[in-house]
């Protein structure tokens, strides 16, 4: 790493506001975000939504219902984003609208910087799937300037230890071997 480089970190919600500080403040010159999602995060809720119904979990009917509600307190949060005094899942709608109003991959493809960014295959917290679609993104746009790696465990880098019932019995951070990578990808800078 270099004494002029300007890194820019992102964790979890972090990852969008990494991502969008990173599109708009050329002077960054690395950046890593860590267990986000490349899409909308009302996304996550209607994938999830749907993978129930995939699984024989919930009917099309209970599916359909529940992705209504994400879609009315999506359209709900929007028509009222600065509001501190209303709420949905236990955050403001100003929570919710200040991270989702741009994508992350829309904000990333404005981006020159290196880009490090690693998620977690078991995370229910940010849907995989939508982190997935970043690497595709810069694929289809002909960009080399990211560094994507998944990881096998819960959000945060936790592995989480199971008995027969499938109860979590215990969690194994591993955050700071994932840090470690990036420090040594940061110290790798062929800028």
């Amino acid at each position: 790493m270099k004494p002029d480089q300007l890194i820019v970190v992102g964790v979890s919600e972090g990852f969008q506001v990494g991502a969008k500080l990173a599109a708009i403040e050329p002077r960054i010159t690395l950046v890593g975000l860590f267990v986000g999602n490349g899409l909308n995060p009302f996304y996550d809720f209607i994938i999830a939504e749907r993978m129930k119904m995939e699984r024989g979990e919930q009917t099309f009917a209970d599916t359909q219902f529940a992705i209504d509600e994400i879609w009315k307190a999506a359209r709900e949060i929007y028509a009222d984003p600065e509001s501190t005094e209303k709420y949905w899942m236990g955050h403001t709608y100003r929570r919710w609208a200040s991270f989702t109003s741009e994508d992350p991959v829309r904000s990333l493809m404005k981006v020159d910087a290196r880009i490090f960014v690693a998620c977690c295959a078991l995370d229910n917290n940010t849907s995989v799937l939508r982190a997935d679609y970043i690497p595709l993104e810069f694929l289809c746009e002909k960009r080399t300037n990211l560094t994507y790696k998944i990881y096998p465990y819960a959000h945060s880098f936790v592995e989480l230890s199971k008995d027969k019932q499938e109860n979590t019995t215990g969690a194994n951070s591993h955050f700071e071997e994932v840090f470690r990578e990036f420090t040594t990808w940061l110290e790798n800078d062929q800028n």
